[in-house]
């Protein structure tokens, strides 16, 4: 397994502070594009913000791809 040097991590903003839901790193590379879910129902009945950070090393970058990005209501 290589060593971490690339991550690309989901945030979420309750008013109050930053916290992360979900991480990923250049350790998990390879396969192409992959679903991922994330639960938001903590937060139901807030407003919140969500981002999302990449953040690379120095040498051999990862590259993260986002694609349709869809935040859905249950």
């Amino acid at each position: 397994m290589p060593a971490v040097s690339d991550t690309l991590t989901v945030s979420v903003w309750d008013g109050k502070r930053w916290t992360t839901l979900k991480a990923h790193s250049n350790a998990e590379k390879g396969g192409g594009y992959r679903q991922h879910h994330i639960d938001l129902s903590r937060f139901a009945g807030q407003q919140i913000k969500l981002r999302f950070i990449g953040r690379e090393g120095l040498f051999f970058a990862t590259a993260f791809n986002l694609d349709d990005v869809e935040v859905t209501v249950k």
